[in-house]
């Protein structure tokens, strides 16, 4: 008792001197004060979600005609194995860089609460930098191996990669900042300008140069950097550091990086088994079916998923800190009202985008795919599109598990949810080809939907939070 008195003491302290240094300026910090329950924060959270599902809408109509313009430029299979080679890339993305920046997001109210978001953002870009080297090492030993073996992929197409990853974890530290900070103006801005130079990136090289997979990689990965230079140094986001901060002390600082290691731990390998269960059936069609089937099907998913996920994306990063702050503070009450109307806007929003989707299916793939495209896709879109509506409900109610720090529980979820649909996939794959594969996702995602439930419902019987 007396050792968390004293931290708490050392961390109002350090609050205060900063705040007292009129020098210091950053944008980034946003007072937890005003982070109060839904009651007295629904103007703010209103708006946030006007930001966030604005940001969201347009960053969706960037994609979804980027993929418009490229599947008439590429042929399924040239589109199967872009679509495949980026899902690798976003394997290892998720893996080295999305636990540690779950947990950033998790602690940020525990750094804001002794004004030292800085400290954060240095330590997750040092983490970040040395596991993106960890990334070069091993990338390159695959190089060599696949270079003098297989031949699966060219030399240049491993450099892109390289640079890719390093680009995509650059990207993962600035829209967790904002998205933290509630700085919700600076995140849509950012997730829209990126949404938008990936595919036109993509087009343009693709368009002026030739129809390969590297310059569809070369093209996409060279959008996102110019965002990323742009905004860092034009953006009022960025960072002035005039004067120096003053420092987090050690006792607290020690606290708290090693309680993200430890929240970030089991997400390592949710990281892999998340990609699995999203992933995973792309490769199944292409290695049993064939890589144009492939294309065909990532083309209908993509399509059929993005609204969806943009909708669990806008109201993720609008409630996921409310939630974080209540279960921060103690607010059983705050916490559980953040998760029911988390839970609540995914499943009503979900369902009435979906049916649209369905009955409006022909016109919209008549408009957003090219012709070899279209037939196949109208008969997946009903599966592939009701199959997102239990995985928004169950990623919900996960972040629930995120908030109250049972991210081994999430591990257990995605682990089983991951095995259950490379089984079910490969079945449906035997059984019907490629509209086995489809009636597969709604099953895996509403078995994922029911053990998260269950999960939840004993977790949060426990009083202690943390």
């Amino acid at each position: 008792m007396t050792t968390e008195k004293s931290i708490n003491n050392i961390a109002q302290t350090s609050k205060n001197k900063v705040m007292d240094d009129k020098d210091v300026v950053s944008v980034e910090v946003d007072s937890f004060a005003t982070f109060g329950p839904i009651e007295r924060d629904k103007s703010r959270l209103l708006k946030n979600g006007v930001w966030i599902a604005s940001g969201q809408g347009f960053a969706a109509l960037a994609t979804l005609g980027g993929v418009r313009l490229i599947t008439e430029l590429a042929s399924p299979s040239l589109f199967g194995s872009f679509v495949l080679l980026n899902g690798l890339l976003n394997l290892v993305q998720g893996i080295l860089f999305q636990p540690l920046a779950q947990a950033a997001l998790r602690y940020y109210p525990e750094f804001s609460k002794s004004a030292h978001i800085l400290e954060l953002r240095r330590h997750m870009s040092t983490v970040f930098r040395l596991r993106w080297f960890c990334g070069l090492a091993v990338m390159t030993g695959l190089a060599l191996i696949d270079i003098t073996t297989t031949h699966y992929l060219t030399f240049t197409s491993w450099l892109l990669l390289a640079a890719a990853l390093g680009i995509e974890g650059w990207k993962t530290v600035e829209l967790v900042m904002r998205n933290a900070a509630r700085n919700q103006k600076a995140y849509s801005a950012f997730f829209i300008a990126d949404s938008l130079a990936r595919p036109i990136g993509a087009v343009l090289a693709a368009y002026f140069f030739n129809v390969s997979v590297e310059l569809l990689l070369l093209g996409q990965t060279l959008g996102t950097f110019l965002v990323l230079v742009s905004f860092s140094h034009f953006s009022k986001s960025r960072i002035q550091q005039n004067r120096a901060e003053y420092p987090l002390d050690v006792v607290l600082n020690e606290r708290l990086t090693k309680g993200m290691a430890q929240f970030a731990a089991p997400l390592l390998w949710t990281s892999l088994v998340c990609w699995f269960s999203a992933q995973a059936d792309r490769y199944i069609v292409g290695g049993m079916i064939g890589i144009a089937q492939a294309g065909i099907y990532a083309a209908a998913y993509g399509l059929t998923s993005r609204p969806l996920l943009m909708i669990g994306t806008a109201n993720e990063a609008t409630l996921r800190q409310v939630l974080y702050t209540a279960v921060s503070r103690g607010d059983r009450r705050g916490m559980l009202k953040a998760s029911c109307v988390w839970l609540g806007l995914n499943l009503a929003m979900s369902t009435i985008i979906a049916s649209l989707i369905v009955i409006f299916s022909e016109p919209i793939v008549r408009c957003l795919l090219a012709e070899p495209y279209r037939e196949t896709s109208i008969s997946l879109i009903p599966w592939l599109v009701f199959g997102h509506v239990p995985l928004l409900a169950a990623q919900a109610i996960e972040r629930l598990l995120y908030a109250v720090q049972r991210t081994h529980a999430v591990l257990f979820v995605q682990a089983i949810s991951a095995c259950v649909s490379i089984i079910v996939a490969v079945l449906g794959a035997t059984w019907a080809g490629l509209i086995g594969v489809a009636v597969a996702v709604p099953v895996y995602y509403s078995l994922q939907l029911l053990m998260t439930l269950w999960i939840a419902f004993n977790s949060i019987k426990d009083p202690i939070y943390n």
